[in-house]
């Protein structure tokens, strides 16, 4: 698994508790409203733990493009102006060493 498939891999992972998290928050305010605050309680307490789990997530996603960035290494390599509309023979940037990093 190449270092993007791992992002993308967290990243979904990430939306996914996120879509958990935004259910529990609609189930709990409903029966909030219906006063069964028994039921609101164990919901809240519920949500608590999964944005816990969200927030290690998230941070094992920045730990990771940590790792994964100190053995990034962009290779330029030289080139000579062209005039307009003159076609370059090759990439200029080598898409295989280039890595780009999410937020």
């Amino acid at each position: 698994m190449s270092d993007r498939q791992v992002i993308t891999a967290i990243t979904i992972l990430l939306k996914e508790v996120n879509n958990v998290i935004n259910e529990i928050n609609q189930e709990g305010a409903k029966v909030f409203r219906e006063g069964d605050y028994e039921r609101a309680q164990i919901l809240m307490d519920k949500g608590k733990q999964l944005d816990t789990f969200h927030r290690k997530i998230n941070d094992l996603q920045i730990e990771w493009k940590s790792i994964a960035g100190g053995t990034t290494s962009l290779k330029l390599k030289p080139s000579k102006r062209k005039r307009k509309g003159e076609k370059c023979p090759r990439p200029i940037l080598s898409l295989s060493t280039l890595r780009i990093e999410l937020l």
